[in-house]
């Protein structure tokens, strides 16, 4: 089955819930299992055979704080790593009769983000059905004070059959799970879809940001005399630079950042501000400053842009010449270096009543309003 058409359903409760039984049931893969303690030491994803979904079993929350942080740092973890989820299955052990509080409270915390996401409240170990009412009765009390809204269903479900003394319980409500699940699949994919935006919207200013204290950076550091036809000097600021962007954005890869930083792209746009400098009726520090924070801005858009779309997977951290060419064009083809030159040239006579800082400011702010 093609992977795209599986919804990622991610699988919580608390430990000896009834997860991994759940997940083997509905998969139909081997699934270790157990009863009380938590099993499940990582998340994993199971495939099902005949449901187009991919289950995530993940580790159960328990009483004790310091796992619980773990097991919510492990979940939100995953979502974050892999662009979100479909669904949630949130498991409640019906023999325990109670739904606590507190363990909603660890479920907000982990799919933080998605918590807009279909969810499904799964009763397991739902053998009497005269409790069924009052059991789902309690699960709507419990969640009328949280925050999570999109509850699609309350399913009570067995998913192992149990002889219980000469009484059978064979297993149920596995089929009506799936499919409901499955229901939601346009809603989700709407959904996940929103959240992604929001998500990138963050990503996008907190690395503007970056750029915005690099560039300013470089526009003192351009003020010291240098040779942009070499502009070593700049490289370490464009390293760091680039690798708080690409971390902003999940990459760690340093030999993706030493590429980026070495590109064609930069050397044509650093040889393009050596040419214009020496044209301008101005040649000094304050060109020199602003020149420097033009080359180091223009390097923090292109990486920007790289980041969003490698979060977006329109685009493999893997393939280098892809990426390099990627951050290549988008150099070559910012324009704040050439509407840098016009200003300068406009502007040779007052350059001096503004810091470089100021001048580079004016020039990017009419930039962005073309």
């Amino acid at each position: 089955m093609n992977e795209e058409l599986r919804m990622k359903v991610l699988v919580l409760g608390m430990s000896g819930a009834g997860k991994s039984t759940l997940i083997k049931s509905v998969s139909e893969q081997e699934v270790e299992t157990g009863v009380g303690a938590s099993v499940t030491k990582e998340v994993k994803s199971y495939d099902c055979n005949v449901w187009p979904l991919s289950l995530i079993d993940t580790q159960g929350f328990e009483f004790n704080i310091i796992r619980q942080i773990k097991s919510v740092h492990q979940i939100s973890s995953y979502i974050k790593e892999n662009k979100g989820i479909d669904a949630i299955w949130y498991c409640i052990d019906s023999e325990t009769k109670r739904v606590d509080t507190h363990n909603i409270e660890l479920l907000s915390k982990a799919i933080k983000g998605w918590n807009n996401m279909p969810l499904f409240i799964v009763l397991t170990k739902s053998y009497s059905k005269l409790e069924q009412e009052s059991n789902i009765e309690a699960v709507k009390q419990a969640f009328e004070k949280t925050k999570i809204t999109n509850i699609k269903g309350i399913i009570p479900i067995v998913a192992e059959e149990r002889k219980i003394e000469s009484v059978v319980i064979e297993k149920n409500g596995i089929e009506e799970l799936c499919l409901k699940t499955i229901e939601c699949k346009d809603e989700a994919l709407e959904i996940g879809e929103s959240n992604l935006k929001k998500i990138l919207t963050r990503k996008r200013i907190y690395s503007q940001s970056i750029v915005a204290v690099s560039t300013a950076s470089a526009t003192t550091i351009g003020a010291i005399p240098l040779n942009f036809a070499d502009a070593t000097i700049l490289v370490p600021l464009e390293t760091t630079m680039t690798s708080a962007i690409l971390w902003n954005y999940g990459i760690k890869n340093k030999s993706v950042i030493t590429a980026i930083v070495g590109s064609q792209g930069i050397t044509f746009v650093a040889k393009q501000a050596v040419t214009a400098i020496k044209a301008l009726p101005v040649v000094g520090d304050i060109a020199n400053s602003i020149v420097a924070g033009v080359i180091v801005f223009t390097l923090g858009e292109a990486v920007t842009l790289l980041g969003e779309s490698i979060y977006s997977g329109n685009l493999s951290i893997d393939n280098i010449e892809e990426v390099i060419e990627f951050i290549s064009n988008n150099v070559k083809n910012n324009p704040a270096l050439n509407s840098t030159i016009k200003y300068l040239e406009k502007n040779a006579d007052i350059l001096k009543e503004k810091s470089p800082s100021e001048i580079l400011n004016e020039i990017l702010k009419d930039l962005r309003k073309k």
